[in-house]
């Protein structure tokens, strides 16, 4: 009996979640669900290990920003999503504390 690989299966939770945020971004408009969906497969698929971390958050970015696209493409009588105002709501003060922590910790593990 052959086993199903780990490929297929975190393919299918990204298809499965894309399909999800799709959904509740567009018919639903909820974005800020489909958001937190994307979130957590794409954290859920990187705690198992096994696939690659730069390339699954990237590919987690690519998703929200499809659906974000998607959205604004069917929503069109609503007030547009810019980017200009989408970066006026990121917490740079959490961003760059995270950043330093990271450095530091690289910093660190050198060390032992």
């Amino acid at each position: 009996m052959v086993k199903i690989g780990f490929e297929i299966v975190a393919t299918l939770i990204i298809a499965a979640m894309s399909i999800l945020a799709f959904i509740l971004a567009i018919a639903f408009n909820q974005l800020g669900l489909a958001v937190v969906v994307v979130f957590i497969g794409t954290y859920a698929l990187i705690s198992s290990e096994k696939l690659n971390r730069t390339g699954m958050s990237l590919l987690g970015m690519a998703i929200i920003g499809a659906v974000f696209w998607a959205s604004h493409l069917m929503l069109q009588d609503e007030q547009p999503l810019v980017f200009i105002d989408l970066v006026h709501h990121i917490e740079w003060d959490t961003v760059l504390f995270v950043t330093s922590m990271m450095i530091i910790v690289a910093v660190a593990g050198g060390s032992g």
